[in-house]
């Protein structure tokens, strides 16, 4: 697998080791993780099980040869890290990006974090030719109700509640 994918750590396993994560912010180690889970859900990620183990410095022919390499190449995981916490910490609204722009991505230069803004134009946007998810305007509760009508949310017990796409 040639591009960076995510490791997700859940519940004991992400307790468990914490405290060694946390003491690696600035370095980059060779780490042994066994018993992943894969899913091909916006990208390629891998997500521990109740039967994950993280061996902290492992050995072998593969994790001796990654070392050197970790060491050469600091500069491309810097610059992989930096992206990473540039696309995780944007407090900023994506501005809106072109269908041109997303037909030029490719593979070597698209993140699976990457998010975009697309603005659109339907050529027949009424309501009887889109399906539109209904729902009250006060608690987001799903109705069968039509877009534009007063009902009587059983969800939040609002009287003359009002559709909301």
């Amino acid at each position: 697998y040639d591009r960076p994918f995510t490791v997700s750590l859940w519940n004991d396993v992400l307790r468990t080791h914490e405290e060694t994560l946390n003491s690696w912010p600035g370095s980059f180690n060779v780490v042994g993780v066994l018993a992943l889970t894969g899913r091909s859900y916006k990208g390629f990620t891998l997500s521990s099980t109740m039967s994950t183990r993280i061996i902290t410095n492992p050995e072998g022919e593969k994790a001796d040869a990654l070392r050197p390499w970790a060491t050469n190449h600091q500069n491309i995981l810097t610059d992989h890290r930096s992206k990473l916490a540039e696309i995780h910490s944007s407090t900023t609204t994506t501005p809106v990006t072109k269908i041109e722009e997303i037909n030029r991505k490719r593979a070597s230069n698209t993140w699976q974090e990457e998010r975009f803004n697309l603005r659109v134009t339907l050529p027949i946007a009424s309501a009887e030719n889109l399906r539109l998810y209904l729902g009250c305007r006060k608690c987001g509760c799903q109705t069968n109700e039509t877009i534009d009508t007063t009902f009587t949310c059983t969800f939040c017990n609002v009287q003359s509640a009002e559709t909301e796409p």
